[in-house]
């Protein structure tokens, strides 16, 4: 896989995420479009913004990224936004490198409990997978919720050694 490094999002970066999102055929255009937006609020406010926004890179190559944040009205709660692996990088344990990442800084900042929401539809079982593989436990499935037979499921994960 070569050497790796995982940092904060760039304004550079903003147009290889656009392809990297696109690239994947699991997001709708509504999905990219607010993906964007929330790397444009995390570089426009910084650690003002709802969001950390990070990048995985091989030779300044954009493979993946991840973006969490905390929970509005909460201590210790994080809502894991985004993680996603180009194609190229997928089950080469890059997902995995990004998520161990994410759980290391938001016990850093205190975080305890990280809280996934998604889609029940085809295209997202990968992830469903993941997040399983990973600790995560599905709490909760609301029916319908996105659109018809596309429902929100919830997975949590509390962490060990968090403050």
């Amino acid at each position: 896989m070569g050497r790796i490094k995982i940092g904060n999002l760039k304004k550079e970066d903003l147009r290889n995420l656009k392809i990297l999102l696109k690239n994947l055929n699991t997001f709708s255009q509504e999905e990219v479009k607010v993906a964007m937006e929330m790397a444009e609020e995390f570089l426009e406010k910084g650690k003002k913004s709802d969001y950390n926004f990070f990048v995985a890179r091989n030779d300044e190559k954009l493979l993946g990224f991840v973006c969490f944040g905390p929970t509005p009205l909460t201590k210790h709660t994080y809502d894991l936004y985004w993680i996603a692996v180009s194609k190229e990088y997928q089950r080469k344990n890059l997902g995995k490198l990004l998520l161990e990442f994410s759980e290391g800084k938001i016990k850093k900042e205190g975080g305890k409990l990280i809280i996934i929401e998604t889609s029940s539809t085809s295209k997202y079982a990968k992830a469903r997978k993941f997040y399983k593989k990973y600790g995560f436990k599905k709490i909760t499935e609301i029916k319908n919720f996105y659109k018809n037979k596309d429902n929100k499921i919830v997975y949590v994960k509390y962490l060990k050694g968090g403050k």
